[in-house]
């Protein structure tokens, strides 16, 4: 079973290293770079964070490591060579502190200064416009218009209808039976007996 892990060379370069089965083969494949070297097994080496590193340049594997080279008669045997790396560390040496103060001092400084007074004016127009009027100048004057819509309510008399009215004269007969009361007067003489 193959097995393909991450590798890389002392740069920093990351290439992959395929571990041909069985695990106790002698010889790794590296690949960078679309390239291929065949190196020792034991050149490979394990950090301290676990990843596996080689001790050279990916490059310098292809010289160390041609791919004929298990066809030539002559035995490859790679020299390796430590090389020391330098880095700088920043110690603190030593603190330094600023202390600042404010010192106030008095001068005596004539510049001209301006101001602008604002007057309004009210001017009362009231007349009615047809559309609406936009802001104007008339020299250091501007002049905004101030504008309400009205309610204009306007009365005409109108003839809705007429009456006409006719008068007619005519002459009919009404025969009834009605009773009318009259008084007579009946006069009665009365005699006296004792006259003599």
């Amino acid at each position: 079973m193959t097995q393909i892990i991450p590798v890389t060379d002392k740069t920093g370069q990351t290439g992959e290293l395929v571990l041909l089965a069985p695990s106790s083969a002698q010889e790794v494949v590296v690949r960078y770079a679309d390239k291929e070297v065949i190196v020792p097994r034991n050149m490979i080496v394990v950090g301290k964070d676990g990843r596996y590193q080689l001790p050279l340049r990916f490059s310098e594997l292809a010289d160390l490591f041609p791919a004929d080279r298990h066809q030539a008669d002559t035995t490859v045997i790679p020299v390796v060579q430590e090389e020391l790396a330098v880095r700088k560390q920043a110690v603190e040496t030593g603190k330094v502190r600023v202390i600042k103060n404010v010192v106030e001092q008095e001068e005596v400084v004539t510049e001209p200064v301006y101001a602008e007074t604002i007057e309004i004016e009210r001017v009362p127009v009231h007349r009615v416009i047809d559309a609406p009027v936009s802001i104007r100048h008339e020299g250091a004057k501007t002049i905004i218009p101030v504008m309400k819509e009205v309610i204009v309510v306007q009365k005409q008399l109108m003839l809705t209808e007429e009456i006409h009215i006719s008068k007619a004269r005519t002459q009919s007969y009404d025969t009834q039976e009605v009773t009318l009361r009259r008084e007579e007067v009946r006069i009665e003489r009365e005699q006296l007996d004792n006259l003599d």
